[in-house]
């Protein structure tokens, strides 16, 4: 039996649609999905709905032992759908962009100067090789 728990499925729909695209290709082998949302989270898993057709049944990748499992078990299967596709795949969906502006964002929150010292680095690389260039 089935009991649904909750976080919002449409909170989750809406914040992580390039995950839930993931799942729709590794988990359903539905790669050609553009749109893809949960309809419920249930106690097995996530039933997501692909492209207006018909809900499939995701299960969770361990057993739910709480609801607030099912953040922690939503982030391990992101990255098992997304490391299953492989490397051609993060390419073409942006995977390696995203995570390098969440990384960029983090580094600026923790090191606050970090975005101004790498402009100096840059600006300061540019000029270098401008002047090697010139010397030529």
């Amino acid at each position: 039996m089935q009991v649904p728990i909750r976080p919002d499925p449409n909170a989750i729909s809406q914040d992580h649609a390039d995950s839930l695209r993931a799942y729709a290709a590794f988990y359903l082998r539905k790669t050609g999905t553009t749109n893809a949302i949960i309809v419920d989270i249930v106690i097995d898993g996530f039933m997501l709905q692909c492209d207006n057709d018909e809900a499939f049944l995701i299960p969770f990748s361990r057993p739910l032992t709480s609801a607030k499992d099912i953040r922690k078990i939503a982030v391990e299967m992101h990255n098992e759908a997304y490391d299953g596709m492989g490397y051609i795949y993060k390419l073409h969906t942006g995977f390696y962009s995203h995570k390098i502006k969440i990384g960029g964002k983090m580094i600026a929150k923790k090191y606050p100067a970090a975005p101004i010292a790498l402009g100096v680095l840059s600006l300061s690389v540019a000029v270098f090789v401008a002047r090697r260039r010139l010397k030529k």
